[in-house]
This record gives C-alpha cells, sequence and structure tokens, in this order.
C-alpha cells in the first residue's frame, strides 16, 4: 500500500472516531448511543470490501489516537511485517492539513461523498413532489442521525468563509444539485409552478434547515418532542409553495 493510499485509510478512520476525540463534553448515554449507531452502519472502507467496523475496532482507534496526541500516521493500517511491532510517531496530524479547518473540510468532503453515492438508489421515484419530499426528509436525517458531525458543521464549517473555497463545498454543491434537478423536473412536468425561482426555493430550504437544526442543538438540546413531526410539517409548507395555483374556476368545480 503507497503512503497516499494509507494516508486515505487513516483519514478515514479519523473520520469515524472524530466524534469521539475531538467532542470537548459528551454524556455516557451519547457515547453509547453514538457507538451504537457508528457500529450498526454500513461504512465505505477504503481498499476494503468490508462495510462494518466492530466496537472494539473503533475504540483501539480512539485509544491509539489519544495516546499518540494527535498523531495521524498512528491510524496507518500496518503493513505485514508491522504486526505486533510499535510503530514510531512521525508527525503530528498537521503535517497532512493545513490546519484544524482543513482537517474539518476533509472530513466534511468524505461525508458529503458518502451522500452522493447513496442518492441514485434512493431516488428512483417517477413522481416529482414524492421525490423532493424524499430528498429534504432524507437531508433532514441523514445530519439529524449524526449529531455530532451535525455540530461541526453548523457552528466550524457552514459559515465559515473558507469552506466555500474548500473541495467539500464542491461535494456539497454537487449533492444540492439534485435538488435544483427535482424542482426543475417538476416544473417542466407540471408538477410545480413554471414561476418558481429554484435557487430561491433551494436558500429556503437550506436557511429552514440551518434554522431548525442549529435550534435543536443549541436551544432546545434538552427537550423532548416529536422532531420527524416537524420536519414533515415543514416539507409540507415548502411543497405547497411550488403547487401550481388552482383558478376559481378549477376551485368552484
Amino acid at each position: 500500500m503507497t503512503e497516499d493510499e494509507k494516508m486515505q485509510v487513516a483519514v478515514f478512520r479519523f473520520s469515524v472516531i472524530g466524534d469521539f476525540v475531538t467532542a470537548t463534553a459528551m454524556s455516557r448515554a451519547e457515547k453509547r448511543r453514538l457507538m451504537r449507531d457508528k457500529c450498526a452502519r454500513k461504512w465505505q472502507i477504503p481498499f476494503s470490501e468490508k462495510t462494518r467496523i466492530s466496537k472494539g475496532t473503533i475504540q483501539r482507534w480512539c485509544r491509539i489516537y489519544r495516546d499518540s496526541r494527535g498523531n495521524l500516521k498512528l491510524l496507518y493500517p500496518k503493513d505485514r511485517s508491522d504486526q505486533g511491532k510499535a510503530r514510531v510517531a512521525e508527525g503530528s496530524i498537521y503535517d497532512y492539513f493545513k490546519n484544524k479547518e482543513d482537517l474539518l473540510n476533509s472530513v466534511a468532503e468524505r461525508k458529503f461523498q458518502e451522500h452522493l453515492k447513496k442518492l441514485p438508489q434512493i431516488f428512483n421515484i417517477s413522481s416529482s413532489e414524492r421525490k423532493l419530499r424524499r430528498l429534504m426528509r432524507y437531508h433532514f436525517t441523514l445530519y439529524c442521525t449524526n449529531r455530532r458531525f451535525l455540530h461541526v458543521f453548523l457552528t466550524q464549517i457552514l459559515y465559515n468563509i473558507n469552506f466555500y473555497r474548500s473541495r467539500a463545498y464542491n461535494s456539497f454543491a454537487t449533492y444540492l444539485d439534485y435538488l435544483e434537478e427535482t424542482v426543475e423536473g417538476g416544473k417542466a412536468d407540471g408538477s410545480f409552478r413554471k414561476d418558481v425561482n429554484t435557487r430561491i426555493f433551494r436558500n429556503m430550504f437550506l436557511g429552514a434547515f440551518s434554522h431548525m437544526t442549529i435550534r435543536w442543538l443549541l436551544v432546545e438540546k434538552n427537550k423532548e418532542y416529536d422532531r420527524m413531526r416537524e420536519i414533515d410539517r415543514i416539507i409540507d409548507l415548502l411543497l405547497a409553495a411550488l403547487r401550481p395555483v388552482q383558478s376559481e374556476e378549477s376551485i368552484s368545480s
């Protein structure tokens, strides 16, 4: 395995454990829930056919990273000749990333690319309105089921000007293209109003997403209520804004 391939594996491993090793405060219950989520999900592991990661493996990666004080090379996959041998630290994580911001953007880029690979399978639906509803709901649930990444994304990435100059933003923009293409498709087949400004609608959706999730994370984090119901209500309102306006004659008939 080349040095670049080893680094890709190390960055992936850091993206898995980042919630545990960078979080300032997390309750035991949060850690247990997060660990269950990570062990249950299917991963696209670089240079491996495996899709699952065990609890013991995640804990081992966390221990290695903490003991090395941030040495990313200690997360490299071991060559056969390395088995059972201690590895010498050769540099800190910032030998490979310009700064923390660059590291976070790298993790975000990997997340967005994972989302992109899933989209074609999920949205094989003919109805424009059903497709858009599922896409918006998918966007909410995707981030809300990974609360640590959502917190980092909203507080350290989304409103950072350098994010919009990074490769991570290119992946994010490609992901958002699906939403715009779905709206345009609905306008073409008559499901949505022709006079809808697709860019403004996209910004309305992103604004609603950011406002709601920031409120959940920072203001109402301990409040118990049905968030999926609130998501569905905002999606209903956004879709209602797209539907063609019925004429008085069609309403009376």
